[in-house]
């Protein structure tokens, strides 16, 4: 059985995922993707392929031996994505042909890592995409890292149709080369990056990238 691809979606703190997801969710494509929720995503789309990923609290993870906050794996996604082969199933058969994962953690590294690197994913999954939302226009001359960081993992941007001409000056401007979408229809549209972007995104999303 081939892996089935996974798009990431990374959206701004505390956003609403339906306004990026609501309208895509009444297309045809839609009814064979199996929507996930991770972290505090705010979203219960009326969508019968869904499910809400729950991580334990990073408390309750802690170890004698310091952990960066990329480096911690994501057990929630792994058991759900694990569970849901069954728990999505008809006829025996996967219900979905795809998965699209919603999340704003604070460090999408740790998500990309996980998706990259746990056995029990990559033998059913592959990364194929990964997609970072913006909410606001874009930043002055001070860029914050963590805004960077989502930059530099993009291989397509989400943003408002009003803000899209100024974030393509912008993007131009710093070299930096995602597209620019403003429906989510419109970047799942877009040709699937090569294997060789994909592997320079593994190399990225380890630390020290």
């Amino acid at each position: 059985m081939s892996a089935l691809p996974v798009i990431a979606l990374f959206l701004p703190a505390g956003a609403r995922a339906d306004a990026w997801v609501s309208a895509w969710l009444a297309t045809a494509e839609a009814a064979r993707t199996l929507v996930l929720a991770h972290g505090d995503v705010y979203a219960q789309p009326a969508h019968p392929l869904y499910a809400q990923v729950l991580e334990a609290p990073a408390a309750s993870r802690a170890s004698l031996r310091p952990v960066c906050v990329c480096c911690v794996p994501q057990r929630g996604l792994v058991r759900t994505l694990d569970e849901s082969s069954w728990r999505f199933a008809r006829g025996g058969r996967r219900a979905y042909e795809r998965v699209l994962l919603l999340s704003n953690a604070a460090e999408p590294t740790a998500v990309l890592r996980t998706l990259l690197d746990d056995a029990r994913i990559a033998a059913k999954y592959a990364l194929a995409r990964c997609l970072v939302a913006l909410r606001e226009g874009p930043p002055g001359a001070a860029v914050e890292d963590g805004l960077l960081r989502r930059l530099e993992l993009a291989d397509a941007l989400l943003v408002d149709a009003d803000a899209r001409p100024a974030w393509q000056a912008w993007l131009a401007q710093a070299g930096v080369p995602p597209p620019v979408c403003s429906e989510l229809a419109s970047a799942l549209a877009l040709p699937v990056p090569a294997p060789a972007a994909l592997h320079a995104l593994r190399e990225r999303a380890h630390p020290g990238f």
